[in-house]
């Protein structure tokens, strides 16, 4: 089981963490990867842009003039490295979110710039890419091997957006042979007056207590039906993986419909239970001492 936390730990550390949407139309001609150029002599690389309209406002219904009231627009930029013979060896796609706060441009800058540091996480990593180009020479020269399209994405999902949080689930996923793609999922949790990260422990102004709480009502969890069947055997355990996973960094959002927490697979599960959330209502958050700015009508 620690192999197998620590072989999940190591691949989402490679894609993301340097430092997952609707697609909508932002005018920004400056988001591309940093390596859509590299061509050699039997490739190349082709970038495009898929914008769709789709504005999201902030869940109040308040005036667009009403400071704090969000709008988050998005893009998706895709690039490929393609052979002569047509053959697509590579390919890339990642959103780029764009948030507004009316009256609040300075938090908004933050927010977007912290989205962009991942992106540029992403977008500077090229071991795939060279590993599909490997693979390919290998493929093209040697009988015996049947050559499959390597692919990676990075995309980010709103999943709550009101005057007091903004909240993206960050995506990555790809593919690189085998039975089967890889994904995961992060949680961004930013306040909307500030900017900032919005840090667990500022969830309560009694941080232990709520931990301790929380914890206590996710390992409830895993003794239920629907739990059990998606999670490894108890025997799997030592008792702390729960408690490793589910409060790791970046590994919890806000919702709509209340704290979740984030299993990615492998993790708790097998690959087949895919990405297992713990999700706790926020009438059971206000009574572990949620702040009430966190809360959700």
């Amino acid at each position: 089981m620690k192999k197998q936390l620590l072989f999940a730990a190591l691949l989402s550390t490679t894609l993301l963490c340097n430092s997952c949407g609707t697609k909508n139309n932002v005018a920004n001609d400056d988001i591309l990867p940093n390596d859509a150029s590299q061509t050699n002599d039997v490739l190349s690389t082709n970038t495009s842009e898929t914008n769709e309209s789709d504005t999201q406002t902030a869940e109040n219904n308040q005036p667009a003039s009403d400071s704090g009231v969000v709008i988050i627009d998005s893009k998706t930029v895709e690039d490929q490295d393609t052979a002569d013979d047509g053959t697509v060896i590579y390919s890339r796609s990642y959103t780029q979110p764009l948030v507004t706060i009316a009256n609040n441009a300075e938090a908004a800058e933050k927010i977007n710039a912290d989205l962009q540091s991942r992106i540029d996480a992403f977008t500077a990593s090229d071991s795939i890419r060279k590993e599909s180009h490997e693979y390919y020479e290998i493929s093209s020269k040697e009988e015996g091997y049947d050559f499959f399209e390597y692919n990676e994405s990075l995309g980010f999902e709103k999943v709550r957006s009101d005057t007091n949080v903004i909240s993206f689930i960050m995506n990555s996923s790809g593919y690189m042979g085998g039975a089967h793609g890889f994904y995961n999922s992060f949680g961004l949790n930013y306040d909307t007056k500030t900017g900032e990260l919005i840090d667990f422990a500022a969830l309560s102004d009694d941080a232990d207590k709520f931990y301790k709480d929380t914890l206590t009502y996710n390992r409830e969890l895993t003794q239920t039906d629907e739990y059990k069947e998606r999670m490894f055997p108890e025997d799997f355990f030592d008792g702390s993986e729960l408690e490793t996973v589910l409060y790791g960094d970046e590994k919890w959002y806000l919702s709509d419909e209340g704290l979740v927490f984030i299993s990615n697979p492998y993790e708790l599960g097998p690959y087949a239970s895919g990405i297992i959330e713990f999700v706790i209502p926020y009438d059971k958050l206000a009574e572990m001492g949620l702040k009430e700015e966190y809360g959700y009508k």
